[in-house]
């Protein structure tokens, strides 16, 4: 029997994570914080393998529009900006020094973005497991929902986030709570169906949500609260 899960790591940042990706080893994780009442972006790497923050609070200050994580390989993180919020296709690319948050490319040459992308491509097959979403329309939920009700538990409604590893089990379900809102639940357990860690992660969310978490390579990453990022190893 698997041993209880319990946090390996974890960090708050000043703004909700927006978006997050891995570079292409699978070794650094990069959050985009963005704070909507200042309209501020920002970013922050943290190395996957030591736990530690590499830092959290850079800004594109060259950049003229809205930065987004674009990918990042061994040396370098690619941002893509959007310079014209009324079209799309107009963007520029920008690359980062990871070991000293320099721009040392703008804008980065189109061969540069293709590798990075192939890059990305690879590493999301190999070590980065993002869940499947099935929301309550779909068979699959029926599926999941009645298993979790076939733990003793409440039944989920609206929608869940599943996702096996090895001999883990990763489940992000919601209840319902008065008036309105949901609650945001998070169960891992073995394949012998014996509970590792189950909590709540919202008391009270408007609705259902996506990206809650994701596995690299034996890592649990669940962002909850926005700004919280805990790691739990799934060793």
């Amino acid at each position: 029997m698997l041993k209880k899960l319990t946090p390996a790591f974890s960090f708050t940042f000043k703004a909700p994570v927006w978006k997050t990706i891995v570079d292409d080893e699978g070794k650094r994780l990069f959050l985009e914080l963005r704070h909507s009442e200042s309209q501020s972006v920002r970013f922050a790497a943290l190395d996957l393998s030591s736990g530690h923050l590499l830092w959290e609070d850079f800004v594109l200050a060259a950049a003229e529009g809205w930065p987004t994580l674009h990918s990042a390989d061994d040396q370098h993180l690619i941002l893509q900006v959007f310079t014209d919020t009324h079209n799309p296709e107009k963007k520029s690319y920008y690359a980062v020094e990871i070991s000293n948050q320099q721009v040392v490319q703008s804008p980065v040459e189109k061969a540069t973005i293709s590798e990075a992308n192939q890059k990305n491509v690879n590493q999301q097959n190999n070590d980065f497991l993002q869940p499947f979403f099935y929301s309550e329309d779909q068979p699959y939920f029926a599926t999941v929902a009645s298993f979790v009700e076939s733990l003793g538990l409440a039944r989920p409604v609206g929608g869940c986030e599943y996702a096996e590893r090895g001999n883990y089990i990763c489940i992000d379900y919601y209840l319902p709570v008065k008036p309105s809102g949901l609650a945001n639940y998070l169960l891992i357990l073995d394949q012998q169906g014996t509970i590792l860690l189950h909590k709540c992660l919202e008391a009270s969310v408007p609705q259902v949500g996506l990206g809650i978490f994701f596995i690299v390579e034996n890592q649990l990453i669940v962002i909850q609260h926005q700004c919280q990022l805990v790691s739990y190893a799934l060793s």
